[in-house]
């Protein structure tokens, strides 16, 4: 029988790489997640400014200037955005009770990961 001399790093390396390679996943398929919202949230904003593309030139025709038009289009997307966030945020606290019990040390109503989450 031979004996294996490791380090408390090593030990604690291998007794958590499963863990490690979760949250690696996790945090993989919640970045391509936040590159689809971003790729959708553009998408629909130039498909209602090409859906508006007469109403912003009449706008302009009539004396609006490029950042009154600037400000309509961005104002709609931050409304987008927002109404998207404000429903993605809902839906996380109605399941935060299952995060809480799949991953160490994130309790059942952690602010720091809500805010963190938030600035995204």
């Amino acid at each position: 029988m031979a004996v294996v001399i490791a380090t408390y790093e090593e030990l604690l390396a291998t007794q958590f790489a499963p863990r490690r390679y979760q949250i690696f996943l996790l945090a993989a398929f919640a970045g391509l997640a936040l590159l689809l919202a971003a790729v959708g949230l553009y998408g629909v904003v130039s498909y209602v400014v090409t859906q508006r593309r007469g109403e912003i030139g009449l706008r302009m025709a009539f004396g609006a200037s490029v950042q009154d038009v600037m400000l309509i289009v961005l104002k709609q997307a931050l409304l987008l955005a927002g109404s998207g966030l404000g429903i993605g945020m809902a839906l996380s606290l109605l399941t935060r009770q299952i995060l809480a019990n799949e991953i160490f040390g994130i309790h059942f109503l952690d602010v720091p990961v809500y805010v963190g989450g938030w600035h995204l």
